[in-house]
């Protein structure tokens, strides 16, 4: 049988331990109501964000304008629902007010005036509104640009949708005034388009029966050059990659200030060419070529490439340091490729 005294001690421990333990559970439960709430939270936003998007996607959008048919010299205001649903009840307002040929406020037509009942989408209402000789020549200085507010109702939503507008017809009169002037001007802009049409006829004839005769090359790469003697495809790819040496080392070497016209487009220049040598001398290798040797050749060539499509601004550091980086990358990679040829070539 259990003593007093044991049953005191092991009381109290008990007693504390079940409080320690239901302080736990209640922390612990207060953190997953936390987490509940903070989870729904998220899903109601989430919701929100979702019903906006949906509400977005399939709402109505009515836009007004001016469209200047100038075959017909005639202005017709649009008003058009390029949304995916019909607009309701839709009102526009113009500030200052757009005065028709009648000379009166057009905002006091009955479609304007009381709104339109619906509009479908894709859906467009025009209205005459002037000749563009009498609006823009003839009624003297109207004005040419109307702020224009369009307030209608549609979507998911069921508040109203206020958009506004500016209309400027602007370029519209410039076009109408340069047609008034009559056809002298253009004319005479046509006469001189003739005659240099002509003349740049007569250059490309010349520059054609030179190119007739042929164009010789300089350094021309041909298979047999690559098959014999000192010309053998390995000592032609060293020269290459040597003058690439002389032009990252020598003639660049790193100076910020030939990163400018014309000495970028120089090396940039070279170096599409050396690429492009570098490209055929590979291409046309002997058949029993060192397969590693063409591969490295070709990893060369494509890094040139990537290194001459980088566009390099002085004021901004990454294309400089971009710029540089791969370009010693490239020499470093030269430096041990052509030791390497040069073992190769090297009478046993």
């Amino acid at each position: 049988m259990i003593s007093k005294e044991i049953l005191e001690i092991v009381i109290p421990i008990t007693q504390i331990l079940i409080l320690v333990i239901l302080i736990m559970y209640v922390i612990k439960t207060w953190r997953i109501s936390s987490a509940t709430q903070a989870a729904a939270e998220v899903f109601a936003l989430s919701l929100q964000v979702m019903k906006e998007a949906r509400d977005q996607e399939i709402a109505p959008y009515v836009v007004v304008y001016f469209d200047s048919v100038y075959e017909e010299k005639i202005i017709y205001l649009v008003v058009k629902n390029i949304g995916k649903s019909t607009a309701k009840d839709v009102r526009i307002q113009f500030r200052p007010k757009l005065i028709g040929n009648s000379g009166e406020d057009m905002s006091e037509l009955p479609i304007l005036k009381n709104g339109v009942a619906s509009l479908s989408p894709n859906h467009e209402i025009r209205m005459f509104v002037d000749s563009t000789t009498a609006f823009f020549l003839e009624r003297g200085e109207l004005p040419l640009t109307y702020e224009v507010k369009i307030s209608f109702y549609g979507g998911l939503k069921d508040t109203q949708r206020v958009t506004e507008q500016v209309l400027d017809l602007t370029a519209d009169k410039r076009f109408i005034n340069s047609a008034q002037r009559g056809g002298h001007d253009l004319i005479n802009e046509v006469e001189k388009i003739s005659r240099n049409i002509e003349r740049i006829s007569k250059e490309l004839s010349v520059l054609n029966d030179h190119l007739a005769g042929g164009v010789q090359l300089r350094n021309a790469i041909t298979p047999a050059s690559l098959q014999t003697g000192d010309d053998s495809w390995q000592n032609i790819v060293a020269t290459r990659l040597l003058e690439f040496n002389h032009l990252w080392s020598s003639l660049y070497g790193g100076k910020r200030e030939k990163l400018l016209q014309p000495f970028l487009g120089k090396i940039k220049n070279r170096l599409s060419h050396i690429t492009d040598q570098l490209l055929v001398t590979t291409s046309l290798s002997p058949l029993d070529a060192d397969e590693e040797l063409k591969n490295q050749v070709l990893d060369i060539v494509a890094r040139m490439a990537d290194l001459n499509s980088i566009r390099v601004y002085l004021d901004d550091e990454k294309t400089v340091s971009a710029f540089n980086t791969r370009g010693n990358k490239i020499l470093s990679i030269i430096e041990e490729l052509v030791g390497k040829i040069k073992t190769n070539t090297q009478p046993s």
